[in-house]
């Protein structure tokens, strides 16, 4: 009965073994997906504040002199 219980085993203990590597793996990517995310957001953050006061007053530089 033993012998036809190790190869099950063998192939349990694998399986599980890269199951656990796959999920660490997606763990990984997702961990990274959410710091490229964080960091998008934040330049997108930073970009919009400063063209934000050029579409307010496009044309300030060009007026500053005719005021």
């Amino acid at each position: 009965m033993s012998e036809h219980s190790e190869p099950h085993e063998s192939l349990h203990l694998t399986v599980v073994q890269e199951s656990a590597k796959n999920y660490q793996s997606f763990l990984n990517k997702k961990k990274n997906l959410t710091e490229k995310r964080s960091i998008i957001s934040t330049l997108r953050k930073l970009f919009s504040e400063e063209l934000e006061p050029n579409k307010q007053h496009p044309h300030s530089a060009d007026t500053a002199g005719f005021n």
